[in-house]
């Protein structure tokens, strides 16, 4: 997993909101269940 995670900007109605999020302090259980649902990182498609 990635030292960091990047917000992407969907929606340009939500671009402060996901800056802002990149700012949100993550535990070591938020990164272990991240690292558990997304072990390559969340890379691949895009799910809707």
């Amino acid at each position: 997993m990635a030292d960091h995670l990047v917000p992407i900007p969907g929606n340009p109605g939500r671009v402060a909101q996901n800056t802002a999020a990149a700012d949100l302090p993550l535990t070591a259980g938020d990164l272990a269940r991240i690292a558990e649902v997304a072990p390559d990182g969340g890379i691949g498609g895009r799910l809707n």
